[in-house]
């Protein structure tokens, strides 16, 4: 594939970083992390919400997770005051999205708005890709 069809087909709704690290190393997209899962109500503390996920279990392309260069390096978790539109800020991480930093699936997100009800979802990453959204969960600062 010529550099610029690759440029073209890592940017096709992939983060920035795709561009840095060479994308997936083909050009596509399949073999990115599936959305993670399970995510339950999260749980509303002093100004912020503690929230859990399940770790995705298969990559686009249907390999295993781990297998094929689909490994999770991170997650993205996307927040905002109107569902379906992730646009708020945290002390956490400043604006939406919050990048976790790690492979832990819980994560604390702080600094929000007492008495605010919260949409989020949340995203797996690998050093190339970003992969679909989870369902979207909602929660109350308190």
């Amino acid at each position: 594939m010529n550099r610029k069809r690759k440029i073209l087909a890592c940017l096709g709704g992939l983060a920035w970083g795709a561009l840095l690290s060479g994308c997936s190393g083909n050009g596509d997209s399949s073999n990115a992390p599936g959305a993670p899962g399970g995510g339950g109500t999260p749980v509303p503390g002093a100004g912020s919400l503690a929230l859990t996920w399940t770790a995705p279990r298969f990559c686009l392309n249907g390999t295993p997770v781990g297998s094929g260069g689909c490994a999770v390096t991170s997650y993205n978790v996307y927040f905002g005051t109107v569902s379906g539109l992730y646009t708020a800020n945290s002390t956490t991480c400043g604006n939406s999205p919050c990048n976790t930093g790690s492979v832990a699936t819980s994560f604390n997100l702080t600094g929000l708005t007492s008495s605010t009800l919260y949409f989020i979802v949340i995203s797996a990453l690998n050093v190339a890709i970003e992969g679909p959204q989870s369902a979207e969960v909602s929660g109350t600062a308190l």
